[in-house]
């Protein structure tokens, strides 16, 4: 069975504010929660897996332009 990272979960994992993981979603950058209830959401572990991939991944072209 797949992990779900609540909001408070990734908060702490990616020591980021709520506002910036939503202002990504607003910009595509970051991936959209799965809906489990009224008013419960939660992100895949593979999709965080993927997005922390994607950066790490802009990030090393990044130096190598530099």
């Amino acid at each position: 069975m797949a992990r779900l990272y609540r909001l408070k979960q990734l908060l702490e994992m990616l020591n980021v504010s709520k506002s910036s993981i939503y202002l990504w979603m607003e910009k595509d950058e970051f991936p959209r929660p799965n809906k489990l209830s009224i008013g419960t959401v939660a992100w895949s572990e593979e999709d965080i897996n993927e997005w922390l991939e994607k950066c790490k991944n802009k990030k090393e072209e990044s130096k190598e332009v530099a």
